[in-house]
């Protein structure tokens, strides 16, 4: 009955994807200069310095880690001896191999616990109209999987950032608190 009243396009969702992906610089001259701002405010923290975490809590002294995707926990070894425990909350995957960033709110590939308050933070890129925070992969260098981690840091209130080694890039995660235990 409606035959011909309305024109529709269907496009795959890989081109959906990537006319997303191509979004991600679309700010005005406002909106831009806060991001700019916000990055280069939070690049300098203390924090956010490469190697933080493992200078504040003496990683190098721990050559055994694993992750538990189901406690959410970065677990660090040394022998018999003292345990660190960190908890964390999965930021990203940054993939050396496609030069992509996803967002771990995207990649279901992830246990949920690892990513249960990512969703706060891409409601924060929404709120603000940040299209870096809720565009779920889009090109992305070494750089900005560190911005977007510590953006997430912020958002979240997290102590640090952390990143693991995968065969094809790395995942980068919050660190919401540590503890030591024996």
């Amino acid at each position: 009955m409606n035959e011909g009243e309305v024109e529709i396009d269907v496009i795959c969702g890989h081109c959906y994807e990537g006319a997303m992906a191509q979004s991600i610089t679309c700010l005005d001259d406002a909106r831009q200069a806060e991001w700019t701002h916000y990055l280069e405010t939070l690049r300098k923290a203390e924090w956010a310095q490469p190697g933080a975490m493992t200078d504040v809590f003496g990683l190098r002294n721990y050559p055994v880690w694993d992750c538990y995707q189901r406690s959410a926990q970065l677990v660090f070894i040394h022998g018999d001896h003292l345990q660190i425990v960190a908890d964390v909350e999965f930021v990203g995957t940054h993939s050396t191999d496609s030069n992509t960033w996803t967002w771990s709110w995207a990649n279901f590939d992830l246990l949920e616990p690892v990513r249960s308050r990512i969703a706060a933070f891409r409601d924060f890129g929404e709120q603000r109209a940040y299209p870096r925070l809720t565009v779920p992969t889009w090109r992305a260098d070494h750089q900005d999987a560190k911005d977007m981690t510590v953006v997430a840091a912020d958002v979240l209130r997290g102590i640090g950032c952390f990143a693991i080694k995968t065969d094809g890039g790395y995942h980068h995660m919050v660190v919401m608190s540590v503890k030591r235990r024996e």
